[in-house]
């Protein structure tokens, strides 16, 4: 193969899509709970971001979800033997900071999360949700390149 060409179905929009479809079909199987709790509230005022969130089900997901992630790399022996700086901050680093996060949102709900408390809360699953989203698709994409 001549250098410079990437070999059919390497090409970074088909990796992206496939680390994409990953992602949806991970939240939509892996967050069931949640999906069927906003069905259950349908209709009603109990309805709200934080009454869908504060029992921890999203801080669960996202934990395993990149957890796991990081692990499919660590066991991937190709991949992992030629890593880079970038490649162990990235399957490193993220992983870590998601666990430190989740751990503080999750000693919330311990503790009880007070009025003044909850958009704190509630901007530490948005952004472990957003952080974790991103992740698994570039991951994702970075694991299924041949």
């Amino acid at each position: 193969m001549a250098t410079g060409v990437t070999p059919r179905g390497s090409s970074i929009p088909v990796l992206v899509g496939r680390g994409c479809e990953w992602t949806v079909l991970a939240l939509l199987f892996g967050l069931l709970q949640l999906w069927l709790d906003i069905g259950s509230r349908l209709g009603s005022h109990d309805l709200s971001f934080y009454s869908v969130i504060k029992d921890g089900a999203v801080l669960f997901f996202v934990t395993g979800i990149v957890s796991g992630i990081a692990i499919d790399f660590q066991m991937d022996l190709k991949k992992n033997a030629v890593s880079n700086f970038a490649k162990r901050w990235m399957f490193f680093v993220i992983p870590i900071v998601v666990m430190i996060l989740a751990v503080i949102a999750y000693q919330m709900t311990k503790q009880g999360i007070d009025a003044a408390r909850v958009d704190v809360y509630i901007a530490i699953n948005l952004w472990l949700s957003i952080l974790s989203i991103i992740y698994s698709i570039g991951a994702k994409a970075y694991l299924y390149k041949e």
